[in-house]
């Protein structure tokens, strides 16, 4: 079951914090800004909460800015992950790993007919992603509503990284995230429904689609944080 303080609005109101840290740095020179590498950032997250084995390599995220999610997986209801993403689309996951989407095998490639959604490639980057789920019981424009509040430091993940992210880390540790809910993204097909990645449940990953006002519990958002540089 969702549990409703992860869903619930409030759950939001902690990036006012976050937003005054985007406008100091936005206040500081590019000599001021710390950039932070990998290494660096598994200290501060935990080893556990970084997939990525390049130590040196360096993010486009402030050193405040991974304290800031380090204090809400302490205190608050988030799972603030460090994961590294190599932008591959949709089909190049199902093409890769056919084993992870097998119980919805047939509706993907169902989807996939409808629009060029399917082979949507994305950059490849460190990306700070929340993977306990938020903004529940909303339909996509509701949610949409509350995330714009907060945009200048969080979106929506997009759904590929999503994707590629929870298979990163369950081929890492073997942890499956996202069990019993789905991430409702940006990608929509040609009839303009919107893409649901999830749950990842005992049969693989489900991808599906739904129109944007089907509200249910387990229709949640991904939260990322937004690149700084």
């Amino acid at each position: 079951m969702v549990s409703e303080p992860c869903v619930s609005l409030p759950v939001l109101q902690p990036f006012n914090d976050a937003v005054e840290i985007k406008k100091k740095l936005v206040r500081d020179t590019r000599l001021d800004f710390e950039r932070i590498t990998v290494g660096a950032a598994k200290s501060i997250l935990s080893k556990t909460k970084v997939v990525a084995d390049n130590h040196l390599s360096l993010l486009r995220y402030s050193k405040e800015t991974l304290e800031d999610c380090a204090r809400q997986n302490e205190e608050l209801c988030h799972d603030w992950r460090l994961v590294y993403v190599n932008g591959f689309s949709v089909s190049q996951l199902v093409d890769f790993f056919p084993h992870l989407f097998e119980n919805s095998a047939g509706k993907i490639i169902g989807l996939s007919q409808e629009h060029s959604w399917f082979d949507l490639q994305l950059e490849k980057d460190y990306y700070l992603i929340d993977f306990s789920g938020k903004l529940g019981f909303l339909d996509w424009r509701s949610q949409q509503r509350e995330l714009d509040k907060y945009a200048q430091v969080i979106g929506r993940c997009p759904d590929q990284v999503f994707c590629e992210a929870l298979i990163t880390i369950f081929r890492s540790s073997g942890e499956k995230l996202a069990r019993e809910w789905s991430h409702w993204g940006m990608l929509r097909t040609a009839n303009r429904t919107f893409i649901e990645i999830g749950p990842f449940g005992p049969n693989g990953i489900c991808v599906n689609n739904s129109w944007w006002y089907n509200a249910l519990p387990r229709r949640q958002v991904s939260l990322m944080r937004k690149f700084e540089i």
